[in-house]
């Protein structure tokens, strides 16, 4: 509280300059951003000061604030119980087994991300070590994601993954991009992109087989995904439903099964309506820098490919005139 954030500049008056035929040139106008004073931050004559201890944030409009933060420095367990804060929350332990955590703002975790059951933050989250869900966590993230790696989760996330080191084993969606680092490894994973992948190597020689959606709205797909499965549930309901009737006629039955019927035709009707708005984008593509190995599944706006033997330094796009994904040599 009451530190200083920024403080005003004067504007300097220009003067137009002469030529060397005395000819008067007019002066250069700088550009500046302009900054104003949002939540718990004080405008005062010299400059803005924070109103109270916190986090600064500064939006794409130029509005300045003082973001509430929650310091967890021992983590999350029975302590602290399930964590659900309107902030910001920084994590200088790890999650017990078996707690969730809410932030209404952005994560900041210094230690290995321990993803048991679900943990959701509205905006972006950084983790300076690894995420890992033990096959059983949830991960949903209304921002971008920066982590080491990502091991057994399931992550869904709205702007774009950047990860240094590896994802193996999970389930990852986005909205954005997969962009990794020099040694980045996509291997074992699901994975449903809008923008596209970028890493070093996809797939293994002898491991579970890796496959990449792209240009696909995962939002649209898991409605659509929905829609399916509720149409499996109401099939066999409807089928037990049809022999029950046959050795016991009530009306009972009878109105459970126009209920069936009545969802089955609601439902059927709405799937048309996801088609169009699965596919968003037909420029996504795989960049590979390093190897991609056989069996890895490719999918850019539900054109499907299988890699038929290894490659190298090899970009797959759609190729919309042949309705078929090509693939060109990488170029840094």
């Amino acid at each position: 509280a009451k530190d200083p954030i920024a403080k005003f500049i004067p504007e300097v008056p220009g003067e137009p300059g002469k030529n060397i035929y005395g000819e008067e040139v007019p002066y250069p106008v700088q550009t500046l951003p302009v900054y104003t004073a949002g939540k718990n931050v004080i405008s005062h004559e010299k400059g803005f000061f924070a109103g109270k201890s916190g986090r600064l944030s500064i939006d794409s409009k130029g509005v300045i604030s003082i973001e509430d933060v929650l310091l967890l420095k021992k983590g999350v367990d029975f302590n602290t119980g399930n964590i659900a804060f309107p902030g910001d929350v920084i994590l200088q332990g790890k999650i017990a087994d078996g707690f969730r955590v809410y932030s209404g703002g952005s994560i900041i975790s210094s230690e290995v991300l321990d993803v048991t059951t679900e943990v959701v933050c509205k905006k972006d989250m950084s983790v300076q070590a690894g995420i890992e869900g033990k096959k059983v966590g949830a991960l949903r993230i209304g921002g971008n994601l920066t982590a080491k790696y990502i091991q057994n989760c399931r992550v869904a996330v709205r702007g774009d993954i950047l990860v240094s080191g590896s994802i193996i084993q999970s389930t990852v969606y986005t909205m954005g991009m997969i962009k990794m680092g020099d040694t980045g490894k996509l291997v074992g994973c699901e994975c449903i992109v809008i923008g596209g992948v970028q890493a070093l190597d996809i797939g293994s020689p002898r491991g579970a087989k890796t496959y990449l959606r792209c240009g696909t709205d995962f939002i649209v797909q898991q409605e659509l995904d929905r829609a399916n499965e509720q149409l499996k549930h109401i099939a066999v309901n409807l089928m037990k439903a049809e022999e029950m009737i046959k050795d016991e006629p009530s009306d009972k039955i009878r109105a459970y099964i126009q209920s069936l019927i009545e969802k089955r035709s609601e439902i059927t009707a709405k799937i048309p309506t996801f088609l169009p708005r699965i596919d968003t984008n037909d420029q996504a593509y795989v960049e590979v820098r390093g190897s991609i190995y056989p069996g890895v599944e490719i999918e850019i706006c539900h054109v499907p490919y299988t890699v038929p033997k290894i490659m190298k330094q090899v970009v797959f796009r759609l190729d919309k005139t042949r309705g078929a994904i090509v693939n060109e040599p990488y170029k840094k």
